[in-house]
Formats: C-alpha cells, sequence, structure tokens
C-alpha cells in the first residue's frame, strides 16, 4: 500500500467517469490532487460540481500545461492517449506515468481476474463475476472497462476476495506492475487504429496482460482464435511442455 500524505497527483483526463473516481481516492488518501484536461470548465460543469466539496484540488482546464509537470505521479484516464506532448515532458523529467488499473492494483490485496479480447469482454466478465458470486464464500466485485472503474471497487476487500475486471488495451497501455492471478484473452482482431496507429501497437498493449506473470499465475488463451494460436508462444510464463489445451468444456 502507497503513502499518498502530502504527495501530488496529477490526473489527466476528468470528464470520464474514471478521472473523478481517482481524484476521490487520492484526496481521500490525503494526496494533493492536480486536474487537467482539454476541455473547459464549461464543459466539465457536472464533474467539477461533484468536487467542489474538495479543497485541495488545483485545475489545468482547456489546455495541458506545464503547470502538472509539478508532480510525483501522473495518473491518465483510459481516453487520454499516451503520446501526447506534455507526457513526453513528464518522462523526460523522469515523472512516473500510469494508468489507473495500475494504480488501483497497487492499492489492493484482493485477488484479480484480468479479461481482455476484441469483442466479447463484457459479456466474460459478467458471466465471471455473477457465477463467482454464486459459488465463493467471499467479496467479489466486477470493475473495470465494464463499468465502475477499478479504483471504486477496492476498499474493504482482503487477500482471499476477488475482482473481476475488463480491461481494454486503453487500460493496458500504461501498466507497470499490474499481475492478475488470472489473465483471459478471448480474442483479437484489429480495432481502435486511430488511437494505436498500427496492429503491432494494439497488440502489444492488449498483450501486456501477462507480461507480469509468473508460474504461479494463470494465463488462459482462446486457441480457437487464429490470431491467438499463432502467438501464445511469446508469452514466458512457464515450460510451454506444461500447457494444458482444452479442445472442449462441457
Amino acid at each position: 500500500m502507497e503513502n499518498f500524505i502530502n504527495k501530488t497527483i496529477t490526473i489527466i483526463g476528468l470528464s470520464e467517469r474514471t478521472g473523478l473516481a481517482v481524484a476521490e481516492k487520492m484526496i481521500d488518501m490525503g494526496a494533493e490532487v492536480i486536474i487537467s484536461d482539454i476541455k473547459t470548465k464549461e464543459e466539465l460543469k457536472p464533474q467539477l460540481s461533484i468536487l467542489d466539496k474538495f479543497d485541495n484540488i488545483k485545475y489545468d482546464l482547456g489546455r495541458h500545461s506545464d503547470k502538472i509537470l509539478k508532480t510525483d505521479l501522473i495518473v491518465l484516464s483510459p481516453g487520454v492517449p499516451i503520446d501526447l506532448a506534455i507526457l513526453k515532458k513528464a518522462e523526460q523529467q523522469n515523472i512516473e506515468i500510469i494508468s489507473e488499473i495500475e494504480l488501483a492494483y497497487r492499492l489492493t490485496d484482493a485477488n484479480i481476474i484480468g479479461i481482455t479480447g476484441t469483442n466479447g469482454k463484457t459479456t466474460v466478465t459478467s458471466l465471471t463475476g455473477h457465477i463467482l458470486k454464486q459459488n465463493l464464500d467471499c467479496k467479489v466485485r466486477v470493475a473495470g472497462n465494464i463499468g465502475a472503474p477499478l479504483i471504486a471497487e477496492i476498499d474493504n476487500l482482503e487477500e482471499n476476495d476477488w475482482l473481476v475486471v475488463e480491461l481494454s488495451s486503453f487500460q493496458l497501455e500504461k501498466i507497470r506492475d499490474f499481475k492478475p492471478e488470472i489473465s483471459v484473452f478471448l480474442n483479437f482482431s484489429p480495432d481502435h487504429l486511430d488511437r494505436h496507429k498500427t496492429v503491432k501497437n494494439y497488440w502489444n498493449a492488449k498483450w501486456r496482460i501477462f507480461e507480469n506473470q509468473n508460474s504461479d499465475d494463470i494465463a488462459v488463451i482462446n486457441f480457437d482464435d487464429q490470431y491467438l494460436r499463432n502467438n501464445y508462444k511469446k508469452i514466458n510464463l512457464f515450460d510451454l511442455q506444461e500447457l494444458e489445451y482444452i479442445d472442449k468444456i462441457y
């Protein structure tokens, strides 16, 4: 659990529900918060009204100026492109830049099932959460791209509890230590190229779901998807001879 007391945390992207959830959590943990968004104060009126009750927030609206570089950490909302000029400046100053998913991971002891793929993520995440809630004697929460931001669902969870998280490529782009106990990759086809520019970039973002896993973890890969079947050997989790291929599930 990180200590954010007297730390300055910059949140880029308030117009999504994620930015609000991160701001409220960081303030609750004693941080000073800077919020930056290219939208104006008028455009963000509904979001700003929610934050009116807090005193320790500074704003940088209608732009991303250098004032947000006076910070200990930058947290990105999923809709924020990672190639912004201000983020390049931050990297040059060795300011850490992470996603909300990464921040939430650092603040929870719960087990995580991470589910990604081009299609079907929401359905599989919802179904998995429902099954676990019906069969486990512990807390189970569903979050991520499916609805509530992960950081809004981590309170009062212990290490035997479970988080079922739908993960988009946008959320995975800026992880560092994020490591699900179980990672699921459903399928892959080119998408979001307006953001990622190339299929390779999109693929690399998705594939990060496995990046920090080790031999104690589980990777579930859909072999019926030809793209995944052709590329699964890139996962360096364990001896590939130990892989079990389930042809059919009854």
